[in-house]
């Protein structure tokens, strides 16, 4: 790779985080190196050209990540938090090309698309396999792998370099309680088991009652398909069937429509806690319910869910605020339950770390379950409550340790 890819690299891997890959332009790649916009064409083909070029940058980093934990001479628990704790610093000292890698993969075309889900398959297999050699028999070490996935890439939203503690302790508790999951995993539940703890509803997707809704439900679509920075107004109205004037009616801007979509999502979660909290139950058991009725919300309004996921960052100013202050209001409620469960045990666990890195799988479950795929949808949440319970139960334990690590 010659200076001038490398430079261009760099330069689209910061435009793809900060607009999104649909609402980049190869001319904000130029603009930011400095050369003019044909020159680009020298060095890559295309804008999804650029965009391979980031990805291929990320697989590089995470198959050095597996290729050093290979050659370990250690137990299979060291071997997991070696993996783990160096997969987190790994993802965090390069925060951009992160984001780029867990969000925009979704907008290649088919064939390239092809070639980087086998890389993806490849590594998943990899961390799957590290956790069989790692768990107790009969663990489903696939479904196990998932959620340690989405609790781990859930650090590039809630940390900060600049917060109180520094990258190196971060990266070590979150090892600590990938081990720590790993090693309490359940057998892997059938689809007949049940929970004993009275369980709350599920919250489905509603029909449009009014022209308004319609106008919303179309926004989700095409949010969902394109990308909030890709989608315009007249996207929106072409898919409700409607004139660009009319949605002017219901709402004064884009940036509404995607406020729209996270306030109807942010109404059914806050359902979901109220019913939590009307429980008959013991705090463990109200937060292993949390967890499952998430889960099951998210995968049965995926299209919400991706956006949530995926699009967050995309809001701004006051819009921004609200939403992070009821992602903040769902974390102090888990944390309570979790306070009430461990009180009067001085474990040395981490609260706050261990509800994000439960509530973290639990929303990244859209980024990785296909409805027409293998695993049913209530099984998987009943499976992400139980490792949730597992490693509550093991962090609760007084004086509590982390179950291997590799001496550095």
């Amino acid at each position: 790779m010659t200076s001038t890819q490398g430079r261009l690299l760099d330069a689209a891997v910061a435009v793809f985080a900060m607009h999104g890959y649909h609402a980049a332009a190869v001319q904000d790649v130029a603009d930011a190196v400095g050369i003019q916009k044909p020159s680009v064409y020298k060095h890559f083909r295309s804008k999804e050209d650029l965009l391979v070029g980031c990805l291929a940058r990320g697989h590089t980093l995470r198959e050095e990540v597996i290729d050093h934990v290979a050659a370990l001479d250690a137990s299979p628990s060291a071997r997991l938090h070696e993996y783990l704790r160096l997969y987190v610093e790994t993802m965090l000292r390069h925060r951009e090309l992160s984001a780029v890698f867990v969000r925009e993969w979704v907008h290649l075309g088919a064939a390239a698309r092809a070639v980087d889900l086998e890389r993806r398959r490849i590594r998943r297999h990899l961390l799957a396999d590290l956790v069989e050699q790692a768990a107790p028999d009969g663990v489903d070490a696939a479904l196990v792998a998932t959620y340690l996935k989405g609790a781990l890439h859930a650090a590039l939203d809630w940390y900060h370099e600049a917060g109180r503690e520094p990258l190196e302790a971060v990266t070590g508790k979150l090892a600590d309680l990938g081990c720590a999951l790993v090693a309490a995993a359940p057998r892997a539940p059938s689809s007949t088991q049940s929970s004993d703890v009275p369980l709350g509803r599920v919250i489905g997707a509603r029909a449009p009652r009014s022209r308004r809704d319609a106008i919303d439900d179309a926004a989700l679509r095409v949010v969902r398909s394109k990308g909030f920075a890709a989608t315009t107004v007249q996207d929106v109205a072409a898919e409700a069937g409607v004139l660009k004037g009319s949605i002017y009616h219901y709402v004064s801007s884009k940036d509404e429509l995607l406020m729209r979509i996270f306030e109807a999502a942010h109404l059914e979660l806050t359902t979901i806690v109220g019913t939590v909290a009307q429980l008959d139950a013991a705090p463990l058991d109200q937060l292993c319910e949390l967890v499952r009725l998430q889960v099951n919300w998210f995968l049965a309004n995926l299209d919400q869910a991706v956006v949530l996921f995926r699009e967050w960052p995309f809001l701004t100013g006051e819009n921004r605020r609200v939403v992070a202050d009821r992602r903040r209001g769902l974390e102090r409620f888990a944390k309570r339950l979790l306070a009430d469960h461990v009180a009067g045990v001085d474990s040395g666990s981490d609260p706050g770390i261990t509800v994000r890195f439960a509530l973290g799988a639990a929303n990244a479950v859209s980024s990785w379950y296909r409805p027409d795929g293998t695993w049913d949808p209530d099984l998987v949440a009943r499976a992400y409550s139980e490792l949730t319970r597992g490693l509550v139960e093991s962090e609760s334990v007084p004086g509590a340790k982390p179950t291997g690590s590799v001496s550095r």
